[in-house]
């Protein structure tokens, strides 16, 4: 039974691999700034700001794990960043971004710990305020324990949340990036029990909400990107 049910997920991982894009460019890129003995990796996507650059990434020193912290690195060549030494370090691991609204969220995971083990983390999220990376400002603490959340807000003004089954998650994504009517869309992941009836979706469905109770639930979830 344990060999027929490895062979089963190993089959199910297979066909989840072959319906992904295919990898255009690969390659290794170097990080300026960093003391010797450090690695830098989970990086965030990168992005533009003022014309140039940027990207998050994952510091820690190579003998000891957990003890990370995440710094702003700027484009300098072709495959080469360096740190951008005026915004210091947040305490987070694996850093992502994601626009919402115009602003820059920055979110990433919060190790806590007791008697130097790992006691639990949680996710905490900065805002830009529409200022820029240099200016982030801490806004909120996810949840422990989370579900995938999918956030849309069409092009008339109406808002929609919905619950995901994570098993689609990826095809709806790129469904509502080709839908001409969603002016924005983003990933979330909560353990808001408001969605509890809520059931989890394989297709473009959701609940309308007001414009105050998006802001409010999204405000309070984090955010994720693919």
């Amino acid at each position: 039974a344990g060999a027929a049910g490895a062979s089963g997920v190993r089959a199910m991982k297979e066909a989840f691999e072959a319906k992904l894009p295919p990898v255009i460019e690969s390659t290794k890129l170097t990080f300026k700034g960093v003391d010797a003995g450090y690695d830098v990796y989970n990086c965030s996507i990168p992005f533009k700001w003022n014309g140039a650059d940027y990207i998050f990434g994952r510091v820690e020193p190579r003998d000891k794990w957990a003890s990370s912290v995440t710094m702003l690195f700027r484009r300098t060549g072709r495959d080469e960043w360096s740190r951008v030494l005026e915004f210091g370090a947040l305490e987070l691991e694996d850093p992502y971004i994601q626009h919402v609204r115009g602003e820059l969220i920055v979110g990433g995971t919060r190790v806590m710990k007791v008697a130097g083990m790992v006691k639990t983390y949680r996710g905490a999220f900065y805002r830009d305020n529409k200022k820029g990376p240099m200016h982030l400002e801490y806004f909120t603490t996810g949840p422990e324990r989370m579900k995938d959340i999918r956030l849309i807000e069409l092009a008339d003004g109406r808002h929609f949340l919905s619950s995901v089954s994570p098993r689609h998650a990826r095809a709806l994504n790129e469904r509502v990036r080709q839908a001409s009517e969603v002016r924005q869309a983003a990933w979330y992941t909560t353990s808001d029990p408001w969605f509890a009836d809520m059931p989890k979706v394989r297709s473009l469905r959701g609940r309308r909400v007001s414009a105050e109770v998006f802001a409010n639930k999204t405000a309070r979830m984090k955010p994720i990107a693919f």
